[in-house]
């Protein structure tokens, strides 16, 4: 999230919403923030959880190039994200 794949510098802050609306973080206090909160999540890793991109039940031949692919999602990024930013 902070670093991209081919990237030799990270982002300083994260932004969250619309042009009109939206929420703008430091991500080092979103990296914490993460590290030391529970998730619900089957397969967690603090808050993001870990799961298949795609796991092809219905067999089909159109999903199975994500076969093998995985994610981490932030389900609750909206209002994680805002507590965050109001953090002292």
């Amino acid at each position: 999230m902070i670093e991209g794949v081919q990237s030799n510098s990270s982002a300083e802050y994260v932004y969250y919403g619309t042009v009109e609306d939206g929420v703008c973080c430091k991500s080092d206090k979103i990296v914490e923030w993460i590290a030391n909160n529970n998730s619900k999540g089957a397969i967690s890793i603090g808050k993001l959880t870990f799961q298949a991109w795609n796991r092809n039940i219905n067999g089909g031949d159109k999903s199975e190039k994500k076969r093998g692919v995985i994610q981490l999602k932030w389900g609750s990024i909206k209002d994680d994200i805002v507590m965050i930013a109001n953090e002292k």
